[in-house]
C-alpha cells in the first residue's frame, strides 16, 4: 500500500427531487451518497504530476481529472510543471449516472489545493463548482453542496438548510441501464424556456411543489407522511416528462420498478438515463441490484 501524504474522500449524492429547476431558483433536496466515494490519495515526491486511477470508469475519468486540473490551474495562475508528486485516484461512483461524479471530483480537487495552501479553505465550494461548469455547462451548485454535506439538505440559490427528518423511508437506487449527458438534457430544458417560456414556468413551479411536499413529508410521521412522499416523487417524475428527460430504458425501468410494487419512482439526476429512485413498502425485491440509501444523519470525511 502506497504511503500517502494526503488523503480526500469525498462521496456521491443522490438528488429527492428538484432537479433542473433549482438552476432557475427553485428548491431542491439532495442528500451524500456515502457508500460511493471518489478516493484521492496524493504522495509528494520530486517528480512530475502524474495520476494512477482504479475504480469506476477511470479512462473516462482521468481525461476529466486532467481538464479539472488545468481549469483549476488556471483560476490560480499556474502551470502544471509548478506541482510534482503522485495520485492515485479510487472512484466509486458510477459516471454519466447523476450520483455526482463530477461534482466529487471537483470537490477533491478543490480540497487538495487547499490542503497545499493554494486555496483558501472558504474558497473550496466557490472553486469546486467553477470546476464543475467544465463537466456540466452551467452548475447550479447543488451536487456540490451535496456531496460535501453530512445528511440531507434544502438548496436554493446557492444556499442550504438541514433536513428535519422524523422517519426512515424505504428508499432503493437502481440503474436505468442507459447514460445521461447532463450538459444535454440542461440544454433540453433551456431550449423549453426560450421556446416555452410559459410552459417551463409551470414545469418548474410543479417542482417547487414538488420539494415542498417531501420536505413536509420527511418533516412528519411515516403515517402521515407516505402519501406525501408518494405525491412528491410523482409530481417530480411528471417535470422529467414534461421536459422529455424520460426516454426508453429508463421508462421501460421505471414500468417494470411500478409493477413489482414500488410505490413511487423518478430520476435522480438530469434525467435521460442514469439511476432512478423507488419508494417501496418494505421489502426491496433482491434481484433488483438496487443501492439502498437512508435519510438519516451520517458523517461526512473530512480531509
Amino acid at each position: 500500500m502506497m504511503f500517502s501524504d494526503c488523503q480526500i474522500s469525498t462521496p456521491g449524492k443522490w438528488i429527492l427531487t428538484g432537479e433542473h429547476a433549482v438552476l432557475r431558483g427553485k428548491s431542491a433536496i439532495v442528500f451524500p451518497m456515502m457508500s460511493r466515494r471518489f478516493i484521492l490519495d496524493y504522495q509528494a515526491e520530486n517528480t512530475p504530476l502524474d495520476i494512477h486511477f482504479t475504480g469506476m470508469m477511470s479512462d473516462t475519468l482521468i481525461q476529466s481529472f486532467w481538464e479539472g486540473m488545468d481549469r483549476a490551474l488556471l483560476r490560480l495562475k499556474l502551470k502544471r510543471s509548478d506541482l510534482s508528486g503522485h495520485f492515485v485516484a479510487n472512484n466509486q461512483i458510477p459516471v454519466g449516472s447523476g450520483m455526482g461524479a463530477s461534482a466529487a471530483l471537483s470537490v477533491t480537487l478543490a480540497r487538495w489545493f487547499a490542503h497545499q495552501k493554494k486555496l483558501k479553505p472558504e474558497k473550496i465550494t466557490e472553486f469546486a463548482t467553477d470546476i464543475e461548469h467544465l463537466y456540466h455547462g452551467k452548475s447550479s451548485g447543488l451536487d456540490i453542496a451535496g456531496v460535501q454535506s453530512k445528511n440531507g439538505i434544502i438548496f436554493s440559490r446557492g444556499k442550504s438548510k438541514s433536513l428535519q427528518i422524523r422517519w426512515q423511508p424505504n428508499f432503493a437506487l437502481s440503474f436505468s441501464e442507459e447514460t445521461g449527458n447532463t450538459a444535454q438534457c440542461i440544454a433540453k430544458v433551456q431550449q423549453i424556456q426560450e421556446n416555452h417560456p410559459e410552459l417551463a414556468l409551470k414545469i418548474d413551479e410543479q417542482m417547487q411543489q414538488s420539494c415542498d411536499i417531501a420536505e413536509q413529508a420527511l418533516r412528519e410521521t411515516r403515517e402521515t407522511g407516505l402519501n406525501k412522499l408518494i405525491e412528491a416523487m410523482n409530481l417530480g417524475l411528471q417535470c422529467f416528462q414534461q421536459w422529455g428527460l424520460v426516454r426508453n430504458k429508463m421508462a421501460e425501468h421505471i414500468e417494470i420498478l411500478k409493477q413489482r410494487g414500488a410505490f413511487a419512482v423518478k430520476p435522480t439526476g438530469s434525467g435521460n438515463g442514469g439511476y432512478v429512485i423507488s419508494l417501496w413498502a418494505n421489502t426491496i425485491p433482491a434481484d433488483l441490484h438496487s443501492v439502498s440509501i437512508e435519510v438519516s444523519d451520517s458523517p461526512t470525511e473530512e480531509l
